[in-house]
């Protein structure tokens, strides 16, 4: 019976030898080297996903940046484009263009130019302003873009003119000047029309365009084309607002008998604020002169066809040879507030009647802001008047003021776009506008309408209305 547990002999078969000791160093050297060689891969895999992760959110945050400057920039397209390219450079390129076509396509005109150099930047101001007509001839990237061509990225840029291409040829002298080894031209373009381009710059070959940048420069082209398209939107409305504000203004007389005449209407920057400000002068059937001057709470478009609306209703009113301008208010008042109550205006109104030595005004104020009285040889002042509450709030007595106007006086009505200003008092504004109408009162009344606002320099955030008078001798006193 064998023994299992005896020991082989000195012939039997034995498990492969250890290796020696220095071999064995080696295969723990070149496992060693093995997994340093996955370690050093993984991080270098690491730090280019953290750097593309880093580029990404670099891209978002300029993307972010430019968004948030398109939202302010109905108020200051241009301003809103420079600050763009301002934004964009130096992070995507050395130096931007910025170019929007006029609207019949053809004409355009440069509205930024930024350069990464401060000192530079200086002198590109020249560069700004009005570009050569677009004609089928040119053939440059840049002509090819504001046509309908699609994204350019021009990865040679040549410095040599183009025949019939004066656009690219003073784009090209730029590029020598400036200094340029790719650029990349977008369009932008919204719903199918080409309202402009931008051209990206950079002036290193080892720094060249990849996709993700003419992906963001697309990108960024869209988001200021659709801001372009909205300002145009947007002017085209206010434009049209403010026509109809100015159509809705009587066809003011240069003079009613003896009493010469000037309005002057300004609307607010903001022209998207429509107000409801109006003067207007009509005679009686006294043979005086009725003058009125209002504004009616809003500044929308409701507020001028409102506004209209209580001119023609003062209008038919005081024919009906009613006497005191405050019973005339107070028969208007009456009518806004069965028909339309929920309208509030202030308001002046006023009757300048011939007198035997001169004219009288008797006027009431409707929570309105006393008159300028100008009378040659005497210091300018307001006509102080008890200021009743605006028409539309409540049925209350309503008082009538006197006052006498010599001979080549003249009267200014405004409102009160013409004197507030924020974190001012309305009493500063008033002694503001007495200091100003200083020295007005011999010079012609469209000037003294003029002077006034540029002595004044209102903020601009409110419409203006200003209605000048001049009184001269009634015929029945004239020799």
């Amino acid at each position: 019976m064998d023994d299992d547990s005896t020991p082989p002999g000195p012939g039997a078969a034995r498990g492969p030898a250890p290796a020696p000791a220095p071999a064995r160093r080696e295969q723990r050297r070149a496992r060693g080297a093995g997994a340093e060689d996955v370690r050093g891969e993984q991080v270098a895999d690491l730090q280019r996903r953290l750097a593309l992760a880093e580029a990404a959110g670099a891209r978002l945050q300029l993307l972010a940046d430019v968004s948030q400057v398109l939202v302010q920039a109905p108020g200051d397209l241009d301003g809103a484009l420079g600050t763009i390219a301002r934004r964009v450079v130096p992070q995507l390129a050395h130096w931007v263009a910025v170019d929007l076509l006029e609207h019949d396509g053809v004409r355009a005109r440069r509205v930024a130019l930024v350069h990464r150099d401060a000192d530079v930047q200086e002198v590109l101001r020249a560069g700004l302003g009005p570009l050569p007509a677009l004609s089928a001839r040119m053939s440059s990237p840049l002509a090819q873009v504001l046509r309908g061509a699609p994204l350019q990225h021009v990865r040679e840029v040549s410095t040599s003119a183009q025949e019939d291409d004066e656009c690219w040829d003073r784009r090209v002298a730029l590029m020598r000047r400036l200094g340029a080894s790719q650029a990349v031209v977008a369009p932008l373009r919204v719903r199918g029309h080409t309202l402009g381009a931008i051209t990206l710059v950079r002036t290193d070959a080892a720094w060249p365009f990849d996709d993700d940048d003419l992906a963001l420069v697309a990108d960024l082209a869209d988001r200021a084309a659709a801001t372009v398209d909205a300002a145009r939107l947007l002017q085209r409305e206010q434009h049209r607002a403010e026509q109809m504000q100015r159509a809705l203004l009587p066809q003011l007389p240069a003079r009613i008998g003896d009493v010469h005449l000037h309005g002057l209407y300004r609307p607010a920057d903001d022209l998207s604020q429509v107000g409801g400000d109006w003067y207007d002068a009509f005679t009686l059937v006294d043979d005086g002169i009725a003058l009125v001057l209002g504004d009616v709470a809003g500044h929308d478009l409701h507020a001028a066809t409102r506004m209209s609306a209580i001119r023609h209703k003062l209008r038919a009113i005081a024919g009906q040879r009613v006497h005191l301008p405050s019973q005339v208010l107070t028969h208007l008042d009456r009518v806004l507030q069965r028909f339309a109550p929920d309208d509030v205006a202030t308001l002046v109104y006023a009757h300048l009647q011939p007198e035997q030595e001169g004219w009288g005004l008797e006027f009431s104020c409707a929570g309105h802001l006393p008159p300028l009285l100008l009378v040659p040889g005497a210091p300018a002042r307001l006509l102080h008047a008890e200021a009743d509450l605006p028409l539309g709030v409540a049925d209350l007595p309503r008082a009538d003021t006197y006052a006498e106007v010599p001979v080549g006086a003249s009267l200014v009505l405004y409102s009160d776009g013409l004197v507030e200003r924020a974190g001012e008092s309305l009493t500063h504004g008033l002694q503001r506008l007495v200091r100003a109408g200083e020295g007005l009162q011999h010079l012609p009344l469209e000037l003294v309408c003029e002077e006034l606002i540029a002595r004044l320099q209102p903020a601009g955030t409110d419409d203006i209305a200003v209605l000048a008078t001049r009184v001269h001798p009634p015929a029945a006193l004239a020799p």
